[in-house]
């Protein structure tokens, strides 16, 4: 299901890049070049560690391409996900609240 997805969500590629073992079987199958890139500092090179260090406000520009970091700036992608973070931790707590039943 994940390689037919990718197909339709994005424009015509040849070569699928991956340092995921899965990925890259998903794509041979399907007649894709694969090249598999290791994962360098996988430990702090996570979309996971950026969006941690946009919202905590801590430097994270360093861990993208400066073009990329360029981009999420004019598109205000820092303020965007600390915005997605401050409502996903509302409506955890809202999720935690006891469920009040009115009485009739």
């Amino acid at each position: 299901i994940w390689a037919p997805y990718v197909e339709a969500m994005v424009p015509k590629f040849d070569i699928v890049f991956t340092g995921n073992s899965l990925v890259a079987q998903l794509f041979k199958e399907r007649g894709y070049k694969v090249i598999v890139q290791p994962m360098f500092r996988k430990d702090i090179l996570s979309a996971t560690e950026i969006r941690r260090r946009m919202i905590e406000g801590e430097p994270w520009e360093d861990l993208v391409p400066k073009s990329v970091a360029e981009y999420i700036k004019e598109i205000r992608g820092v303020e965007r996900i600390r915005m997605l973070a401050t409502d996903l931790e509302k409506n955890e707590k809202e999720l935690q609240a006891p469920i009040r039943i009115p009485e009739f």
